[in-house]
């Protein structure tokens, strides 16, 4: 249990360094903003929506990659942003290489540049070499299966694991081995804060 706990407390400190990183870039543009302030310059701001290439309006997650590219993720699609133009990246049940679900819930990347998704339905590594996804989807008689298919969460640590919150388990995810580790979250009880029905810190 203390092990799971650390665990814990590791992926939602590294979900809290890159909110203090957020909100850091987010203090360096209210400074910008104020020292412009004299140019008494208007500013300008720029919407999007489908009208303009997003494959939907409701976006549930945001990440910007290594390479400058955003990524917005939908509940009808993925979309990568290069400050022109949306490309849209939907599932196609007849592609294997397509994404595994329309519905994204997680972005990350990894040390090699793959991009890892998300989705309602399994988690997705593309590799923007080829321009193909791969599918990881949980199987109840596979060892190294990722514990369900709802993935909350993602995130990489200093090592290249993929941290993979799933509504089941948190798993630890080794892409060079494929060795995937699961740590079963324990039942709620009222000493326990919860995000979704799943459990983030147990008090005792």
């Amino acid at each position: 249990m203390q092990e799971l706990i650390n665990l814990h407390y590791s992926y939602y400190r590294k979900m809290k360094d890159i909110s203090i990183h957020r909100n850091r870039i987010l203090i360096l543009i209210l400074i910008f903003v104020f020292r412009q302030e004299s140019n008494a310059q208007p500013y300008i701001f720029s919407h999007y929506s489908v009208n303009n290439g997003l494959s939907q309006s409701v976006i549930k997650c945001i990440f910007q990659d290594s390479k400058g590219f955003i990524w917005f993720g939908t509940q009808q699609g993925l979309n990568k942003f290069n400050g022109y133009s949306f490309d849209n990246y939907l599932n196609n049940p007849s592609d294997t290489n397509s994404i595994s679900d329309n519905w994204i819930y997680s972005i990350a990347e990894d040390h090699d540049g793959n991009i890892w998704i998300g989705t309602r339905n399994g988690l997705n590594k593309y590799d923007p070499k080829t321009g193909y996804f791969k599918q990881y989807l949980f199987n109840a008689y596979e060892t190294n299966s990722i514990s369900g298919n709802y993935i909350y969460g993602l995130a990489v640590d200093a090592n290249g694991n993929l941290l993979v919150n799933t509504a089941l388990a948190f798993n630890i995810f080794n892409p060079k081995t494929g060795e995937v580790k699961k740590y079963a979250y324990p039942t709620l009880n009222s000493s326990e804060i919860s995000d979704e029905g799943r459990p983030i810190v147990q008090t005792r």
